[in-house]
């Protein structure tokens, strides 16, 4: 990759994660408490109330709502989930199926 063609694909990525910052923050209001690493960075981590183990959350969500995201716990991090906040048209709706399988997770642990 030239630096030039780097420059031009980390633009691209920064407005993307910005256009996507706003939904990010919606979404988590209503599931855990979010953490972006950088406000121009691609990924965040978001902090879920939950007994359940990362690595099972992330797995159901993975085999219920066909997204994948990354279990805190294969960072050190358990209790968090890390979400990349570069996808275009399919974010909000793979935000939309995250937040089903927590809904129905804190449904579980609250009932």
């Amino acid at each position: 990759m030239t630096v030039r063609n780097r420059e031009t694909f980390y633009v691209r990525t920064r407005a993307i994660v910005q256009q996507n910052l706003p939904a990010m923050r919606e979404s988590a209001a209503g599931i855990g408490r979010f953490f972006p690493f950088r406000e121009t960075g691609a990924l965040c981590l978001m902090k879920y109330e939950s007994p359940r183990p990362s690595f099972e959350l992330c797995e159901r969500i993975r085999l219920n709502q066909s997204v994948l995201i990354v279990p805190g716990a294969r960072l050190g991090l358990e209790g968090y989930l890390r979400i990349w906040l570069g996808g275009r048209s399919e974010f909000t709706e793979g935000l939309r199926r995250i937040g089903i399988e927590f809904r129905a997770e804190m449904e579980h642990a609250n009932g």
